[in-house]
């Protein structure tokens, strides 16, 4: 599996793929060049539920981190795995 990246400032893709096909994705978008906001995880209905849709997610928060930027969400499934992320 490989990870790609598409960003035309201020919306990208992070997507997950394997031999071409598109496995995963998540959509974003600069509010600010300081904050970061997930507004959409895809993942293949048939490999849901094995961890991609938060491994994107995770993805997102490391993106977050090295450019010291706030992170949000208006995606609920990625609010939800950031959520699960601060109770720990």
């Amino acid at each position: 599996m490989e990870l790609q990246q598409k960003e035309d400032y201020p919306n990208g893709i992070y997507s997950l793929e394997e031999d071409g096909q598109v496995l995963a994705e998540a959509f974003y978008t600069w509010n600010a060049p300081d904050h970061l906001v997930i507004t959409y995880v895809r993942v293949m209905p048939a490999l849901q539920g094995r961890g991609l849709g938060q491994d994107m997610v995770h993805r997102m928060v490391e993106v977050a981190r090295a450019k010291q930027a706030q992170l949000s969400a208006t995606c609920g499934y990625a609010r939800w795995v950031l959520q699960g992320m601060d109770s720990k």
